[in-house]
């Protein structure tokens, strides 16, 4: 048995329709672009990866499937980078905007609870489900969401991928 048959997920309040659970075996994931990503983050451990050994020209070919969040000194969140395929899968582009869970935007503000919950935990997640928060009922998608570190192991950024899941 893998240990990836041991993991528990659990409906993430973002979305509707969506599971997530702590990311630990390359085999929970469906997409090339997730499972990639996870191999990369799984590289550095036990260490958490730096925000400096993250390029994004290391992986351009995911690009638009990858998004850059800053944590803010306050509490807050800045989306640094976004990449076109998550605007096309959430229908929204939020590239530069400054957000927590305290924002009037409902979407952002859940979106904040979620990324202090990486914060909190320091801890890779996997998540799975259908867009149909986003009124794409028809869509699912898979994403990977990790915290990146400074050099005295402080938590600055969280990167994500996100990707469609293709139809069996």
């Amino acid at each position: 048995m893998s240990s990836a048959d041991n993991i528990t997920y659990n409906s993430d309040t973002n979305f509707t329709e969506v599971m997530r659970a702590t990311a630990m075996d390359v085999k929970q994931f469906k997409t090339n672009i997730c499972s990639n990503f996870f191999k990369w983050y799984s590289s550095f451990h036990p260490l958490t990866p730096r925000r400096d050994q993250f390029d994004i020209l290391d992986h351009l070919a995911s690009a638009p499937s990858v998004f850059l969040i800053k944590l803010l000194e306050n509490g807050a969140y800045e989306y640094r980078l976004q990449g076109e395929g998550i605007v096309k899968l959430v229908g929204r582009r939020s590239q530069g905007k400054v957000f927590s869970s305290l924002c009037n935007d409902e979407d952002l503000s859940r979106f904040a609870m979620y990324l202090d919950e990486i914060v909190s935990t320091k801890g890779a997640f996997h998540s799975y489900g259908n867009l149909t928060a986003h009124n794409r009922h028809d869509l699912e998608f898979e994403a990977l969401d990790f915290p990146l570190v400074n050099t005295d192991d402080k938590i600055t950024h969280i990167l994500g991928v996100m990707s469609l899941v293709p139809p069996n």
